[in-house]
């Protein structure tokens, strides 16, 4: 999705259209009311927003901790290692653990 959104950022660029990837993590949602670290309220991931599409930028990382997570999982850990990180992680959630 991040490479799609990208491209048509790129697309677009000249043409006063904004396209933003927004990876807000974790937010306090009805859907989403377990305690979790680093939750973000909705509010603040819209202002992240609004400020990415006053931005250039093609993508925006919402809250301190997402980034980080963001910046060891795409950058620092081979690929194959985050993906079964992940899982593990999702699988737990789901699981309730």
């Amino acid at each position: 999705m991040l490479s799609f959104t990208q491209a048509v950022w790129a697309e677009t660029k000249a043409t006063g259209v904004r396209v933003v990837a927004v990876s807000p993590g974790p937010t306090d949602t009805a859907m989403n009311t377990r305690h979790m670290p680093g939750k973000r309220e909705p509010g603040s991931v819209a202002d992240t927003v609004m400020s990415a599409l006053r931005g250039r930028g093609p993508a925006v990382v919402d809250g301190g901790l997402n980034g980080f997570q963001t910046f060891v999982f795409g950058r620092l850990l081979p690929a194959s290692l985050a993906a079964r990180i992940a899982e593990r992680s999702l699988r737990r959630a789901a699981l309730g653990h």
